[in-house]
């Protein structure tokens, strides 16, 4: 070998001994995907080894990066879940409110309520059942619902029966009913409003007895001179 051969020798390999020094790459210095020899992330051109938990080595991959979350459509989807809860919201509602305690108006009269025992046959013609959810009131037509409240407590009773005003109580109600305010013959009369439910109802003609003339179906309550009760004839 000729010394001229000898020195382009040496030179070529002072040349590879000082490429990593020098920061050059040859072509094939990176690992491209797939090769599963890389020990870390320089080593792999996408810049990132892939190691499972306890290997020793890996495979270069592609490194994903997470896309941004599109904000409109988050805000659209946030929207509809917003309005879907708002209409459940509104159906529950109306549920609740579908019962007959809230189809009340005004307050018609307030007062005195009393307990009492009726007699075997109430004024409406009607059973007496002291179990039964009932009432007896001066004016108002049979069968009207009424909402009877007291201190913290209500309950919902149908007038089948009638009472004087020498009492001085606005309402008599049935056991049934006076238990549910906690009215007793112990406790006595307790202060109590009355509110008149839409559903309620009316005496017939030449039906039972009548006070005032909105007891009547026809609106028209008879009463013979110095007579304190009629009977309900068409107008």
């Amino acid at each position: 070998m000729n010394q001229a051969t000898v020195v382009w020798a040496k030179l070529f390999l002072i040349i590879i001994i000082l490429a990593k020094p020098l920061g050059l790459k040859a072509v094939h210095e990176c690992k491209h995907l797939g090769n599963n020899l890389c020990l870390n992330h320089n080593e792999c051109c996408s810049g990132y080894c892939y190691m499972e938990p306890g290997w020793a080595s890996g495979v270069c991959k592609r490194m994903n990066t997470p896309k941004k979350p599109d904000e409109s459509k988050t805000r659209k989807n946030n929207e509809k879940n917003n309005e879907k809860n708002n209409e459940k919201n509104n159906e529950n509602n109306d549920e609740k409110n579908d019962g007959v305690h809230d189809r009340v108006e005004d307050v018609f009269e307030t007062g005195v309520c009393g307990y009492y025992r009726g007699e075997s046959l109430t004024a409406s013609g009607d059973v007496f059942d002291e179990t039964e959810m009932t009432a007896a009131h001066r004016t108002l037509p049979f069968n009207t619902k009424v909402k009877v409240e007291t201190m913290g407590t209500s309950v919902v009773v149908k007038i089948n029966d009638r009472k004087t005003p020498s009492d001085g109580l606005v309402m008599l109600l049935s056991r049934a009913a006076a238990e549910n305010l906690n009215i007793n013959e112990n406790t006595g009369p307790v202060q109590c409003q009355l509110k008149i439910l839409t559903d309620s109802g009316c005496t017939p003609d030449f039906g039972n007895t009548c006070v005032l003339h909105h007891e009547c179906c026809s609106q028209n309550c008879f009463k013979e001179i110095y007579s304190d009760e009629g009977f309900c004839i068409p107008k």
